[in-house]
């Protein structure tokens, strides 16, 4: 009946948050596929990689110019297809990553208050306030500038495991503690993403039926306050080896 196919279609947040962990799963073991296949990036030495997208990446924050930061990113893209890198979902996590956290800095950057110049769009005249030429320019080029960042250390990441990325951190002679700090950072994400999984999976193997918003949302708090404790105390754990070491 159709009000069965409604209720089949109708999807808990429960099972979109495991979809979105497990999506994310399969990405990372596509990374790292891709990462040890045959390509363009993958065929260079590891030392190469690393040096080239650095001196990328200096020159996208150096750049003040749309057109160069347009051009980084055409590069980029053309390296990731080159080197068998699903290009689309990499520029949509780019740019959602940069919307979620950049987005919030540029739009005071719009404003006259920020960015004084012609105002483009009047929003109030007592007091005055606008949207002017000069702060869509910051804004535009900060935006960009940021996606260019994020999608070349991601083609970087998609292209290099993630050892041979720090092995090759270590041999410019960055800090020892930086290095040791990226690299448990890494693990401990995979760690909480595995944890996270088996929660909701479990959630919704004891579920029967729709549960109601105010079920969810408890399992919501329930399951942040869990992976919270599991978190200090993996932290206290790690903590406490590396004093005894």
């Amino acid at each position: 009946t159709v009000s069965s196919k409604s209720r089949r279609s109708r999807v808990s947040s429960v099972e979109r948050s495991l979809a979105h962990i497990t999506n994310h799963w399969r990405e990372q073991l596509a990374d790292e596929t891709t990462a040890r296949g045959s390509g363009y990036l993958q065929s260079l030495s590891i030392t190469a990689r690393t040096v080239s997208f650095a001196i990328c990446l200096a020159a996208a924050a150096a750049s003040g110019t749309a057109w160069a930061e347009l051009l980084l990113l055409g590069a980029a893209l053309v390296a990731a297809t080159r080197s068998r890198v699903a290009v689309l979902p990499l520029l949509k996590r780019s740019v959602a990553v940069v919307t979620a956290f950049v987005g919030v800095i540029a739009l005071p950057a719009l404003t006259n208050l920020a960015s004084p110049g012609r105002a483009v769009i009047q929003i109030s005249s007592v007091p005055d306030f606008s949207i002017t030429n000069t702060g869509i320019h910051i804004a535009s080029v900060l935006l960009l500038r940021s996606v260019v960042l994020v999608t070349l250390v991601s083609v970087l990441t998609s292209c290099t495991p993630w050892n041979s990325l720090l092995s090759a951190l270590g041999k410019f002679k960055l800090p020892a503690m930086f290095v040791q700090i990226l690299s448990m950072s890494q693990r401990y994400i995979i760690t909480l993403l595995a944890s996270a999984s088996d929660l909701f999976t479990a959630r919704v193997s004891r579920s029967v039926g729709n549960a109601s918003s105010a079920v969810q949302r408890e399992f919501a708090g329930a399951a942040a306050g869990a992976l919270f404790g599991k978190t200090q105390a993996l932290t206290t754990e790690v903590h406490q080896a590396m004093i005894s070491r």
